[in-house]
């Protein structure tokens, strides 16, 4: 089926909670990391489309993020993205934006054409005034964040704990 003829299905944000939330029941955070292979699945879709026009590839990437939900308003820099309004966003203690990490960072690898990472080291969920995602296609700039990544884990597994 091409994407002309795909239809587009409207899920409500309170039901992404839920769906979120009951994978997360059962398998902690093992379930990120399907979030995160879902939205490369659904930024190749959308890069599909953005490469019809390469002079605004995320100008288009923007206009259908935007217009399918996913996000009220996005910005795509060099090596960082602003996201405001994220449908994952949801009150929480740790990054909840799993699936737009992934959607991020299979635009990014469509565009430069070679494998990145992507890491959201602010998040609505966690009562930031924006999600912000940094791109790094060298590796070494992760390294400032993964401690971020470490210290909400560690955060988390003793909130549960105590």
């Amino acid at each position: 089926m091409s994407d002309i003829d795909a239809r587009y299905l409207k899920i409500p944000q309170g039901d992404v909670e839920r769906v979120q939330g009951l994978y997360e029941g059962v398998m902690s955070f093992a379930s990120h990391g399907l979030f995160f292979r879902e939205g490369i699945i659904f930024g190749r879709g959308i890069a599909s489309q953005a490469t019809d026009n390469e002079n605004d590839f995320f100008g288009v990437a923007s206009d259908i993020l935007k217009s399918r939900g996913w996000v009220r308003d996005i910005t795509f820099k060099k090596n960082e993205v602003l996201v405001n309004g994220s449908i994952e966003a949801a009150d929480n203690d740790c990054p909840t934006c799993h699936k737009m990490r992934g959607i991020i960072s299979s635009l990014y690898e469509s565009k430069l054409g070679k494998q990145l990472t992507c890491l959201e080291v602010q998040c609505e969920s966690m009562g930031a005034k924006q999600c912000v995602f940094k791109i790094d296609t060298s590796g070494v700039e992760m390294l400032k964040y993964s401690g971020v990544a470490t210290k909400i884990i560690n955060n988390n597994a003793e909130n549960k704990e105590g």
